[in-house]
């Protein structure tokens, strides 16, 4: 008997925290060093998929989904009224700098109108908080003129046209002088009494 068959359901568990290897077989190198293979779980990618089957095992039916640029959304809380819905957001698009973030998902009660927000929190790489690191990126999209089919009204929108969106962007560009006096700014209102 092979350490997959003595796991059972806990085997993809046991690949997450490097138990075992991606292969099935025990990783005989864990017990001299537990942390080293628990400090990967994010950043190695056999580790990182073997965590995300977990959660989607834990989660059961519609165990999440992937956004069009590959980032994984594994719901944690729903209401119906209003509805509303929590995600936590696995983005692995750069292997070297894994980032997990916080999505939020909003639609209207008649379906003809949605916002979604993801906020990357934490990151593998340098900074653990991703928040506030100049490559980070917040997305917010809102759809609310699903329900308009009057081509005139599509045309000047540009909803028929998907690259609005190249041509569209919010972000401020900020030099590196501006991004510190923001931060320097804000760390002055939080230490306020």
């Amino acid at each position: 008997m092979n350490a997959v068959d003595l796991l059972g359901d806990a085997e993809p568990f046991a690949k997450a925290i490097g138990l075992l290897t991606n292969s099935g077989t025990f990783n005989n190198q864990w017990l001299g060093d537990p942390g080293h293979y628990l400090g990967k779980v994010l950043s190695d990618p056999d580790q990182r998929d073997a965590l995300l089957t977990v959660v989607e095992q834990l989660l059961g039916e519609g165990g999440g989904e992937t956004d069009a640029q590959q980032r994984k959304w594994l719901p944690l809380f729903h209401s119906a009224n209003p509805v509303i819905s929590f995600f936590a957001v696995v983005d692995d698009s750069d292997a070297s700098n894994i980032r997990i973030g916080l999505g939020v998902k909003v639609r209207s009660n008649d379906s003809k109108g949605s916002a979604s927000l993801h906020i990357p929190l934490f990151q593998t790489s340098g900074n653990a908080i991703a928040l506030g690191q100049a490559d980070t990126t917040i997305d917010f999209s809102c759809e609310v003129m699903n329900s308009i089919s009057d081509s005139t009204l599509k045309q000047a929108f540009s909803l028929d046209d998907p690259s609005v969106l190249e041509r569209t962007n919010f972000t401020p560009e900020l030099t590196a002088e501006q991004r510190d006096a923001w931060t320097s700014m804000w760390t002055d209102v939080k230490a306020a009494p």
